[in-house]
């Protein structure tokens, strides 16, 4: 009863003061903190899993970008500069993306990988 009430909206001090709620608003707060951080690692194991999977693509994207960027260098006049700038965003978001992807699949927790998505991020 008391997550329902809690996904309505209701507070934790609104949930003690019903009735049919016989504890203390601190008490309605405890327990629902405990289940929001249930639920919230159960999230991040299933993001993380799906994320895992996704890894090694998106490192072969990586490199495949590399390589791109190595090519687009040596075109870069050929382009002129509006395109080349839109093709250095558009590679710039995909490694961003690619980096944030690292993070949340736990990738970060190894020194190595971590400074590996703050080069990618571009964090210093």
């Amino acid at each position: 009863m008391i997550l329902k009430l809690a996904a309505q909206g209701l507070s934790g001090r609104k949930i003690a003061e019903r009735p049919e709620i016989q504890v203390s608003y601190s008490s309605v707060n405890r327990f629902l903190k405990d289940r929001r951080r249930e639920r919230a690692e159960a999230t991040k194991d299933i993001v993380r899993g799906h994320l895992a999977a996704t890894l090694p693509t998106d490192l072969e994207m990586l490199d495949s970008l590399t390589r791109r960027l190595e090519v687009m260098r040596g075109e870069a006049e050929k382009m002129g500069l509006a395109g080349f700038n839109m093709e250095l965003q558009v590679v710039d978001r995909q490694v961003k993306t690619i980096g944030l992807k690292l993070r949340y699949s736990g990738a970060d927790e190894d020194d190595s990988a971590q400074r590996l998505i703050e080069a990618l991020s571009g964090d210093d």
